[in-house]
Order: C-alpha cells, then sequence, then structure tokens
C-alpha cells in the first residue's frame, strides 16, 4: 500500500514567527477584532497567524482588504489583492538577521515597478527581509532595500512558491519550487515597507496569495525544499 506523504505545516518548522494558510476558512474574518467568518468573495480584514504567536494579518480600511477566492489557485483557497490598494500589516515586526520569509503565490498580471510579498523586521534601517514581485522588469521576484537583488526564476503569471533567506548580512539565497534561484546582497527593506502583505497601499501586488510563513532563522536546504514541496502538493503546483 502506498503512503501518501502528509502536509508540512510551516508552523511545525523550528523559528516560526508568522503562519498565514488561506485554505483554513476559520483563519478569515470581515473585521480586524474578528467579527464574521469571510463568506466566499467577501472581505478579509483579518488573516489569523496559525504559529500560536498571535501575529496576526489585517486591513482595518475597507478600501484595502483583499477578497477571499474559493479555489482561488488550482482549486484550493486563496486571498487576492487588487494590485491597486489592497495590503495588510502583520505582527512580526521584530525582528533581523537571520531570517526566512515564504509563500505560495500567483500574479494575476504584470506590473510597473516593485511589488511586495511579505517583508520583515525592524525598520528601515535595521536588519530584515523583503519578498517581492518584480514584474516590470525582468518578471521574478527578489529583495529590495535602497539596492535589490532578483531571482534567476521568470514566474510569469504562473502559480509558484518563493522563499528568500537571509543568514545574515544582508546576503539572500532565494529558492523557486524548491530549487535556487539565485543569491545576492541588498540592503534592509525601507521603513515603509516592513511588516506588510501583498505590498503596500499604493503599491498593492495584483495576485493571489495562499500561504505566508516567516521564520527567524536561515533554514537549511533540506527544510527549504521540503517547505516548498508540501506548499506545491497542496496548492497542485507543478514542479
Amino acid at each position: 500500500m502506498c503512503r501518501r506523504m502528509r502536509h508540512l505545516k510551516p508552523r511545525e518548522i523550528q523559528g516560526c514567527q508568522l503562519a498565514l494558510d488561506a485554505s483554513i476558512p476559520t483563519s478569515l474574518y470581515d473585521a480586524t477584532s474578528g467579527g464574521s467568518l469571510t463568506a466566499a468573495n467577501g472581505i478579509v480584514a483579518r488573516w489569523e497567524d496559525q504559529s500560536g504567536n498571535a501575529r496576526h494579518a489585517t486591513s482595518g480600511t475597507g478600501g484595502n482588504q483583499p477578497l477571499r477566492r474559493v479555489g482561488g489557485l488550482n482549486g484550493v483557497d486563496t486571498i487576492q489583492f487588487d494590485g491597486v490598494n489592497d495590503a495588510m500589516t502583520h505582527g512580526a515586526t521584530s525582528g533581523g538577521d537571520p531570517n526566512t520569509l515564504f509563500a505560495v503565490c500567483r500574479a494575476v498580471s504584470t506590473q510597473s515597478g516593485y511589488r511586495g510579498i511579505t517583508s520583515y523586521g525592524n525598520s528601515g534601517t535595521s536588519a530584515g527581509a523583503m519578498l517581492l514581485m518584480r514584474t516590470s522588469s525582468s518578471a521574478n521576484f527578489g529583495s529590495y532595500g535602497s539596492s535589490d537583488i532578483a531571482s534567476t526564476y521568470s514566474q510569469g503569471t504562473a502559480a509558484f512558491t518563493a522563499s528568500i533567506t537571509d543568514a545574515g548580512g544582508g546576503v539572500y539565497a532565494m529558492h523557486a519550487k524548491g530549487s535556487s534561484a539565485g543569491s545576492g546582497a541588498s540592503s534592509n527593506p525601507l521603513s515603509q515597507a516592513v511588516a506588510n502583505i501583498g505590498g503596500i497601499v499604493g503599491q498593492s501586488t495584483d495576485m493571489h496569495l495562499g500561504a505566508i510563513a516567516i521564520y527567524n532563522l536561515a533554514l537549511s536546504e533540506a527544510v527549504i525544499r521540503r517547505l516548498h514541496g508540501s506548499g506545491m502538493r497542496k496548492w497542485r503546483i507543478n514542479g
């Protein structure tokens, strides 16, 4: 008998600071303080943290709240940001190097400029990291501060898993779908971009998000590959 491999939950990995999963409908609310569970295609004002740290992602302004999409990515639920003014902030704000950021996502369209997926850190002058789309120039993802780096993976509008790891000193290693996707050095994220999901207001990312996870460790290559593999199986993303 063939044993089916269990999905690795991001919260089960050591050092997890934030774990968001759009496929859990009981984690999505229509008010920042709780309110009612979000119905299909309804607004998401609160996306509850599954790490146990209660660092929930919230958006308190009606026009800036993303939507819950049932089956939004290969039949599995997502949160959709509109690429205009949708954005959320999360509570994992106090942190620096080392760190690892992970996302399951799909860009809906090509946009100009830099569009954030998520970020982590203290401020623009402290250690941290930013995982973002760079769809205007080379259709890939990377990190940006006062300098920037880009991955070698060009995702276009295909669903993919992405991670960026800073073992210290602003030198980042990137992975897409579990495979190495380049490395490079960058400064820390700008202050207005720290602790955001889906970009900052006015620079929203036109995309579906299935999951976000942030760690205060530089995850090993083996763990990163497992994390990507689990996300790919769950959201049915081909390698």
